[in-house]
């Protein structure tokens, strides 16, 4: 042990060469951040099973309907804190996969802003998925993000929207045998994502379960279904996404400055037809139908109470003016009893 006090080694130190001054100085300097690593790896371990276990408990919740949009703020509070990791990207891809369990409530006007920006936030951080993953990415990408912005009443964005569906009709392969079974496939797991105890009732799932421990415990027995599409589900998944997109353009067939723009889109899509499933080429068959007649019923001008109701009240009021025939002196002074001369003059 050295008996040696700090001034008597503070003394050493002086009487050494420059050289050798310098480097005692500079180890001495070192040695309190070389002892510091450490601890900062083992926080860094500790809030990795932290995060994980914040990623199974949101996505024990994030599938309930009343509770995702709590759940699917905490994931984009995670994503924007850049905590999650390659190593968690399964966890969090399982997330995801939850919160789009049910694709249709991507269109709910309540919860349509927030699955725009989940989807967007997953989005920014795809390095964190394997290739698979952001294919089914991709798709999510068009139900929650491009399907959202298709409801605006901004003519630019709109058709920007448009052409983006468009493209990705052009992208799509002929459509074969094993795209009708997997097709197949498609409809009986939408299905089981349908039924009344798959995410919807949050009720039974907490008594079942009220303090949320199976998010957090390991199922050792149970085998684990896999949250990833194969990529012939992936293919069907993403022209089932565009015919959902096909289906919301059709509403804003009612609007007049999305007419041109919408017959475009479906016209393409009976182009491109022969690149779905057949189920989904009778309902290309139905929309392109309905813009046909559209079509038809525009070139025949519009009727009396599209005018109206694409009209102002001071239009309607002007039109009706224009037709009165009212003399410019009007019947001032022309009979009567004489009393306007008194101001007129």
């Amino acid at each position: 042990m050295d008996s040696k006090s700090g001034r008597e080694r503070e003394d050493e130190v002086e009487e050494l060469p420059p050289e050798k001054r310098q480097k005692v100085n500079a180890e001495q300097e070192t040695k309190p951040q070389e002892l510091a690593k450490p601890e900062s790896k083992k926080s860094g371990g500790g809030g990795g099973h932290q995060v994980l276990g914040a990623l199974k408990k949101i996505g024990a919740h994030i599938g309930t309907l009343s509770k995702f949009k709590k759940a699917s703020s905490l994931l984009r509070q995670l994503f924007d804190q850049d905590v999650l990791t390659v190593e968690l990207g399964e966890e969090t891809f399982k997330v995801i996969a939850a919160s789009m369990s049910d694709t249709s409530r991507c269109q709910d006007p309540t919860l349509r802003k927030e699955y725009y920006r989940l989807i967007s936030s997953a989005c920014d951080h795809c390095t964190l998925f394997n290739n698979q993953q952001r294919l089914q990415l991709e798709v999510y990408q068009i139900w929650g993000v491009l399907l959202s912005e298709m409801h605006t009443d901004d003519n630019f964005v709109f058709n920007k929207v448009l052409k983006k569906i468009q493209e990705i009709m052009e992208l799509l392969p002929e459509a074969t045998e094993v795209d009708e079974n997997a097709y197949k496939d498609w409809e009986a797991l939408s299905k089981v994502n349908d039924e009344p105890n798959c995410g919807s009732s949050g009720k039974e799932k907490e008594s079942v379960d009220p303090f949320d421990l199976d998010a957090l415990l390991d199922t050792g027995g149970k085998k684990k279904e896999s949250s990833t599409w194969s990529p012939e589900l992936c293919l069907v998944a993403r022209r089932e996404a565009v015919v959902d997109c096909l289906k919301t353009a059709k509403e804003k067939y009612r609007f007049a400055w999305a007419c041109t723009s919408v017959d475009i889109l479906l016209n393409a899509a009976h182009k491109y037809k022969s690149r779905f499933c057949l189920p989904q080429q009778e309902t290309i068959d139905e929309l392109w139908r309905f813009t046909k007649k559209g079509k038809a019923v525009r070139k025949q001008g519009p009727s009396a109470v599209e005018i109206r109701r694409d009209t102002t009240s001071f239009e309607q009021a002007r039109s009706e003016w224009s037709k009165t025939s009212v003399s410019h002196r009007g019947k001032v002074g022309g009979g009567g009893d004489h009393k306007s001369e008194m101001w007129l003059g």
